[in-house]
C-alpha cells in the first residue's frame, strides 16, 4: 500500500490522467480484496481479474522492467483457487528478484487443466531480504485446508517455479 502511495504521488506530478487511472485500479484491487476476504475459493477467471489490477499497479512502479504474461486456457477458467494466490506469488517474485531495465523480471502464469504454474526467471537480489517464508507457507496451508494438493516449488539454475493444483468447481 505504501509503495502504491509513493507511485501515486509521483504520477500526480507527472501525469494526472494516469494518476486517476492508477487510483481507479488501486481502488478496484482493494475493493475486490475486501470482497473476497471471507471467501475460501474463487474461479480462476475472477482471480485473473483481481490480479490484473495488481499487475497494473506494479507496472506503474517498474515499467518495462517487469513483464507478466498470462497463458490461461479458457477451459481452465472455471477451476477454483484461494483468492489472492496469484497476487502473492507475483509479489514473491518481485520481492526476491532484481527488477531493472538491465535485468527485467518475467513472470509467466500458465494453466494446464488442474495445474497452474507461476514461473519467473531467477535473478536473486544482491542485498539480503528479510523474509519469514510465511507467504508460501500460507498459500500451501490454504490449499491443503481446502482439500487441494500441496503446492510444488522448484528452483533451477535459471527459474523459480511454483505449481498449484486448482480445485474442480463442483457447481459446473
Amino acid at each position: 500500500l505504501f509503495n502504491s502511495f509513493n507511485t501515486l504521488s509521483t504520477l500526480i506530478e507527472e501525469d494526472q490522467r494516469l494518476a486517476v487511472t492508477y487510483v481507479e485500479n488501486l481502488s478496484d484491487f482493494y475493493r475486490h480484496s475486501l470482497k473476497f476476504k471471507d471467501t475460501d475459493l474463487i474461479a480462476l477467471n475472477e482471480e485473473k481479474e483481481l490480479t490484473d489490477n495488481y499487475v497494473f499497479l506494479l507496472k506503474q512502479r517498474h515499467g518495462d522492467s517487469l513483464r507478466i504474461n498470462f497463458h490461461l486456457r479458457p477451459e481452465d477458467l472455471n477451476y477454483l483457487i484461494p483468492p489472492l494466490t496469484l497476487q502473492l506469488l507475483i509479489e514473491n517474485s518481485v520481492k526476491h528478484n532484481i527488477v531493472s531495465r538491465e535485468k527485467p523480471l518475467t513472470v509467466i502464469i500458465e494453466s494446464h487443466g488442474q495445474e497452474l504454474t507461476v514461473k519467473n526467471n531467477l535473478q536473486p537480489r544482491t542485498s539480503p531480504i528479510t523474509s519469514t517464508g510465511m507467504g508460501m507457507k500460507n498459500i500451501n496451508a490454504r490449499f491443503e485446508l481446502l482439500g487441494g494438493k500441496p503446492i510444488s516449488v522448484a528452483k533451477t539454475d535459471s527459474h523459480f517455479i511454483v505449481t498449484v493444483h486448482l480445485i474442480k468447481n463442483q457447481s459446473s
